[in-house]
């Protein structure tokens, strides 16, 4: 709701074909279109809490009128709405906000909210009652807080703290947006014991779906993917948090997109992500002019001129 979002063709014609029948007034469509796709949006997490209301009072009525709607509908069973369900659903939707420089998507399989499937919908309450039932059942403190954006905000004062304690093949990651021309290093700075750093095993992929723990030509992964921790000092960037955990690893093949340390076993502790990043050392020639590296065709290069 008042927001861009990237939508397909396909999309916008089954909607249009909706308004034909006169179901959405004029002004509101956002609040039908969203609810009338009868889908769970695949939605990416903003930098920073929204304050105040979200809804004015009447666009909660029209919100609540396509509910209405939608639910005749699907109750009369008329086929008007799709009932089939987009893929991914929403327990493949793992890409939760944009990295602070947008070149990245923070990825993860841990949920922040409770399963949707605990709520269920009814028809005589209204949008209010519905959002005081929602609220009062969760704790959204922790959330506005503690959201996933901190995990890539380039601010390691800040952290994404998970509501409950890691399981196996729990994993955190990164979607480079494009294929990687150049070796990279990572940094993942976490308020973690060292058991966290046994659990690790770094995985890699080129299309989110096929991920191999070594290189993605399935060749062993080169020499230097050695995840190597340190007990991070607070008092290095004045943060007023104890036992964090600094770990460094290189990935020197190329062509894959996509990242992921997956944890092997149970923890008895959450996440709390201060900082998960990437960088590469950026090669100078005598003169200062970069070497070995590619340029996109904007003429964007993605690396970053550091020393560490």
């Amino acid at each position: 709701m008042g927001s861009g979002t990237f939508i397909s063709k396909q999309t916008v014609e089954r909607f249009t074909r909706l308004q034909e029948l006169g179901l959405v007034q004029e002004g509101f469509e956002d609040a039908y279109f969203v609810t009338y796709m009868n889908q769970v949006p695949y939605q990416l997490e903003g930098h920073g809490p929204m304050e105040g209301e979200i809804l004015s009072e009447e666009e909660k009525t029209h919100v609540h009128n396509s509910l209405m709607t939608l639910y005749r509908n699907l109750q009369g069973d008329h086929k008007v709405f799709s009932t089939d369900e987009d893929e991914p659903n929403i327990y493949g939707h793992d890409a939760r906000t944009a990295c602070h420089d947008d070149r990245c998507l923070f990825l993860t399989n841990v949920e922040i909210f409770p399963d949707i499937r605990l709520f269920s919908y009814d028809s005589n309450i209204g949008l209010n009652d519905s959002e005081r039932i929602h609220s009062n059942y969760f704790d959204k403190k922790k959330f506005i807080s503690h959201p996933y954006s901190s995990a890539v905000d380039g601010n390691d004062k800040t952290a994404w703290k998970a509501l409950r304690h890691i399981k196996s093949g729990d994993y955190i990651g990164l979607d480079m947006l494009r294929p990687m021309p150049i070796a990279l290093n990572f940094r993942i700075l976490a308020q973690h014991p060292y058991a966290y750093r046994r659990s690790l095993s770094v995985r890699i992929s080129k299309d989110g779906e096929h991920w191999h723990a070594n290189s993605v030509d399935k060749t062993e992964i080169r020499a230097g993917t050695a995840i190597h921790c340190r007990a991070f000092d607070p008092k290095d960037e004045q943060l007023d948090v104890a036992d964090l955990l600094e770990c460094r690893f290189s990935i020197k093949e190329t062509g894959y997109r996509f990242m992921r340390l997956e944890s092997k076993h149970d923890l008895d502790f959450e996440f709390k992500i201060h900082d998960l990043s990437f960088g590469a050392k950026a090669r100078r020639d005598k003169n200062g002019q970069l070497l070995e590296v590619i340029a996109d065709e904007d003429g964007i290069f993605y690396v970053e001129d550091k020393d560490d």
